[in-house]
């Protein structure tokens, strides 16, 4: 057991803390206009020019009382930036949302956990 704990702190000391931290991406969300629920994030820190990435936005959903998932691809360059947007006008319903990115080799984005900040947006006009 010590040598176990003596060699986790060696890995600390060596990688300056982050020996199991993955690093997340940060994005931002705008919405416009402001309370619609056409909305876009964009952001920066992720693996470049990477095909792995969603947006994923759970939510309310029409005709349920259970969360919904919503995924997008977020495109993501070669400086590690990307950005997607969501558009349900007309079709959707107000609420409040979790609006973050996951990265998923499988495209399995609704299991996968986030690689970005998670963010909330409120829709008050679906």
């Amino acid at each position: 057991m010590k040598l176990r704990i003596g060699f986790v702190f060696a890995l600390v000391a060596l990688f300056g803390g982050s020996a199991y931290a993955a690093q997340l991406g940060v994005i931002e969300v705008t919405q416009d206009p402001a309370g619609s629920s056409h909305f876009t994030a964009a952001g920066c820190g992720f693996r470049a020019g990477s095909a792995d990435y969603a947006m994923v936005v759970v939510g309310p959903a029409p005709d349920t009382a259970s969360l919904a998932y919503w995924v997008d691809p977020f495109t993501v360059d070669a400086a590690g930036c990307g950005s997607a947007t969501v558009s349900w006008s007309s079709s959707g319903v107000a609420g409040s949302f979790q609006v973050y990115v996951a990265r998923s080799p499988s495209a399995n984005f609704w299991r996968a956990q986030p690689a970005s900040n998670v963010l909330t947006v409120l829709v008050t006009s679906p």
